[in-house]
Parts: structure tokens; C-alpha cells; sequence
């Protein structure tokens, strides 16, 4: 994973997200989804979208960490499986279960990437949960995050505060 010593630039952004295979888009995403938070889409051609004021309102570090969390979903694979769970919603959609199972899914695949990311970076954790707190403002988000409840916010955050235990490191955790 690459990291920017200095302030980036959307230049710097974009040159990030080439050396993964990545398109990225800084546009007001708020404008269709109602959010204002950065997205990862697209499965033969991957993108991550960030919102416009992205540059103003996270500092170097949250951008850095926001933009290497959108990436581990691409480089995880979330992506294909969550295609693969749609397609498993759409035949049980009226099984209460699975709703239920594909929204722990999602919020596994959000703790992943988080612990991905702070792996790389522990240092960052207080910068990224003023991310994860910026990226949840404005109360209406987009069904492809796992920012729906203020319970889930927090649970991303208390995991950021969770010790590092030879257990955990083994998990990658």
C-alpha cells in the first residue's frame, strides 16, 4: 500500500489509485446518493469515487487512510462477493435471515478493511475515526456503506481502540 509524506493533491490521488488498477472520480457523489463519502464500485473496470469537497474536509491523513480503506475492497474482492450475495438477496428476498446475513456480511467487510488498513498504518487510528465520524455526517447514507445506524458507526470505532493481541495479529485483525 502506498502512503503521501506531504499534502495530496488530487493528482497524487489519482496516481495512488493508477498504481492499483484503479479510476478514481472526485465528484459531488453527494448529489446522487445523498452522502458524502467515498465509494468503491465496479467490478471489470474498478473505481472509487470521492466526494468533491473531499480535499477541504478530511486532512492528509484521513484522506490517505479513507482512500487505502476504499482500495482494500477492490484488492479483497469485496466487490465480486457482494455481487454474489446480491444475487443470493434477490432469490430470498422475503426471507428475513438473509437480509440479516447480508447486512453482518457487509459490516464484516467494512471491519476487514479497516483492520487492513490500520495494519499497514496503526498510527493512523485516531485520524481514520475522525474519517469514519466526517464520512457519516448529514444522517441520509448510501445502501452500498455500512455507516446506516449510529450502533454501527461506534462499532467501527471501538474496533480502532482494540489492542493488537498475538491472537488478533494472527486473525489479521
Amino acid at each position: 500500500m502506498m502512503f503521501f509524506d506531504t499534502a495530496l493533491t488530487t493528482n497524487d490521488l489519482i496516481f495512488l489509485a493508477r498504481g492499483a488498477g484503479i479510476t478514481l472520480i472526485v465528484t459531488a457523489i453527494s448529489v446522487f446518493f445523498g452522502t458524502v463519502m467515498g465509494i468503491a464500485f465496479g467490478i471489470l473496470r474498478r473505481y472509487v469515487v470521492l466526494p468533491a469537497d473531499f480535499r477541504a474536509n478530511y486532512d492528509h491523513d484521513e484522506q490517505r487512510l479513507a482512500l487505502a480503506h476504499e482500495l482494500a475492497h477492490h484488492q479483497r474482492g469485496d466487490l465480486i462477493a457482494n455481487l454474489a450475495a446480491f444475487a443470493m438477496l434477490a432469490v430470498h428476498w422475503f426471507n428475513p435471515v438473509a437480509w440479516f446475513a447480508f447486512r453482518a456480511f457487509r459490516a464484516d467487510q467494512e471491519m476487514a478493511c479497516d483492520a487492513r488498513m490500520l495494519a499497514a498504518d496503526r498510527s493512523g487510528a485516531h485520524a481514520y475515526g475522525l474519517a469514519i465520524v466526517k464520512s457519516a455526517r448529514g444522517g441520509a447514507v448510501s445502501p452500498a456503506c455500512h455507516l446506516h445506524t449510529i450502533t454501527q458507526i461506534k462499532e467501527r470505532l471501538k474496533m480502532l481502540n482494540k489492542p493488537r493481541t498475538p491472537f488478533r495479529r494472527a486473525l489479521g485483525a
